[in-house]
């Protein structure tokens, strides 16, 4: 399940065009400099030390999303009461209180699960938005928003605010302002049922990473669950790298739009053909033709300094 989280995680962000590292307790201990947006998907057990670090790290400015379970156990497996363990509690704004499995129809439901260690969990429980993360942004209103294998009812306090609720009104996300920054509580697993559908939980991920400033180097406009990557590597001085992927089983086209920054040219590395660009308001675009599997990289080169 860890495994799980942190895939999964890993995928709801990376679709959206942002780049992703991992990072160990001891990194962050060691101070998230440059890092906008942190992820805990399945953060069971934590250090109080690491606990202090995303604390002060949110605190002055940095945006963190947390599955549920967080900092449930020290790293000597002594569990934390409450949950958020180790005064995260107060971070994200949140107390966790009932938790329950989701059981899916081809899941065999157990009530002792201490005779059943290896009980089989795939149900999705669903959730309804009640409000939006951030103005304009795309999690909105009376969107469904599913997590996975548990669900836990949480205790908001404070500035929370609730942004989704469970079947019976219980309150399952929210988000809270702490210090300069901002702490995300999910009251589930955020791994989502197909990394590149337009579902709302990859809505909630690219308004929280976007409201956080996070910037994402390349983004493949109108992708409706097409699983296509667009990859951008910035080199010295105005010339990068723009790589566009299609794990596709047909022909199609991509547009892909480079926030911010104005091209002069667009080179097919392999051909050596130039690709043709466009202008737009929030950058410059081109659109490339995929085949099934396809990959095509580009050597892009700016005119001009990057827009802000």
């Amino acid at each position: 399940l860890v495994v799980e989280a942190q895939r999964g995680a890993h995928a709801l962000f990376r679709s959206q065009g942002f780049g992703v590292d991992f990072v160990s307790e001891e990194e962050i201990q060691g101070g998230l400099a440059g890092y906008r947006v942190l992820v805990l998907p399945f953060a069971y057990a934590l250090s109080r030390r690491t606990a202090d670090a995303v604390r002060e790290w949110v605190e002055d400015g940095g945006f963190a999303l947390s599955g549920l379970f967080c900092g449930a156990k020290d790293e000597q497996g002594f569990g934390q009461v409450p949950v958020p363990g180790h005064g995260l509690d107060e971070v994200f704004g949140v107390i966790e209180d009932v938790v329950e499995p989701v059981f899916s129809p081809d899941d065999r439901p157990v009530s002792n699960f201490g005779e059943a260690w290896d009980t089989v969990i795939t149900g999705r429980p669903r959730y309804r938005v009640l409000d939006a993360l951030r103005p304009g942004g795309l999690l909105r209103p009376g969107a469904k928003l599913e997590g996975y294998r548990y669900s836990v009812a949480l205790h908001p306090g404070g500035e929370a605010q609730v942004l989704a609720e469970d079947e019976r009104g219980r309150p399952v996300a929210v988000v809270h302002p702490f210090g300069e920054g901002v702490a995300l509580y999910f009251g589930s697993f955020p791994i989502p049922r197909d990394p590149f559908g337009d579902e709302a939980l990859a809505a909630l991920a690219l308004d929280f990473a976007l409201a956080a400033g996070a910037e994402r180097p390349a983004v493949v406009e109108r992708r409706e669950g097409r699983v296509v990557e667009a990859r951008f590597l910035e080199g010295p001085g105005d010339r990068h790298l723009l790589v566009v992927l299609s794990a596709e089983a047909r022909t199609h086209e991509v547009t892909v739009t480079l926030p911010g920054r104005r091209l002069g040219r667009a080179t097919e590395v392999e051909t050596g053909r130039e690709q043709p660009t466009r202008a737009g308001e929030d950058g410059d675009r081109l659109t490339v033709r995929l085949e099934a599997g396809d990959a095509r990289a580009f050597m892009v080169e700016e005119t001009t300094t990057r827009q802000t």
